[in-house]
């Protein structure tokens, strides 16, 4: 239901967070060790994210990132966050397949939420790869933009991650789990407007709801 975002610059630090499900934001690493990072996600449910600038990440290299996850690939891990923008997509995906890896298919749009029509082209971008999750993800400039997220949620088929960023979207990172998303994220405001795992935990035990 939760998926913590662990993002540590030290291997160590980022080992001693890893509880449950989480998302490993490897760009925030002071350097990319394999041997490392095969021995913190053996055997935990990690999904590595190497995220580049052009998609609010930390890793600017786009030549070296796209090595690096196929160097990761390699590792057996649980799964990967593969960005739908990215040039030459179709090859990572490709890679994942071959080492029989699991992958979301991910966009991020910062600026804003697009309409119904437009969030639909970019799921069918999206599933065109056959991921095991496609994950939209947008910015809430109106409270009203979570409306239009959760009833996106509603209409997709295939398994989907789909709320809003940004101090008005708290909303529909709540309630996504309960219009169809497969999690939601949780961790120390690593992204705009993005809640503790703690406290959504507690929202969650004040609704009744499982965490």
């Amino acid at each position: 239901m939760i998926c913590r975002v662990v993002a540590e610059k030290e291997y160590t630090d980022a080992a001693q967070n890893m509880q449950g499900l989480c998302e490993w934001r490897l760009d925030y690493l002071d350097r990319i060790c394999k041997e490392d990072i095969k021995k913190i996600i053996e055997e935990k449910e990690v999904i590595l994210t190497l995220r580049p600038t052009w998609c609010g990440g930390k890793f600017a290299d786009e030549s070296l990132r796209k090595d690096y996850l196929k160097d990761i690939m390699q590792l057996n891990p649980f799964c990967v966050d593969l960005e739908l923008d990215t040039q030459g997509i179709g090859e990572l995906v490709n890679c994942a397949r071959e080492h029989d890896v699991k992958y979301i298919i991910s966009y991020h749009n910062f600026c804003e939420t697009p309409s119904l029509e437009t969030l639909h082209a970019i799921y069918s971008r999206a599933d065109r790869f056959d991921p095991s999750i496609i994950k939209i993800i947008t910015t809430a400039n109106a409270l009203e933009d979570n409306l239009t997220i959760l009833r996106f949620n509603l209409e997709t088929e295939s398994p989907v991650i789909s709320f809003c960023m940004g101090s008005k979207g708290i909303l529909s990172r709540i309630f996504c789990i309960q219009y169809g998303s497969v999690f939601t994220y949780g961790g120390e405001d690593i992204a705009p407007g993005q809640p503790t795992v703690d406290n959504l935990s507690h929202i969650y035990r004040i609704l009744g709801w499982a965490s």
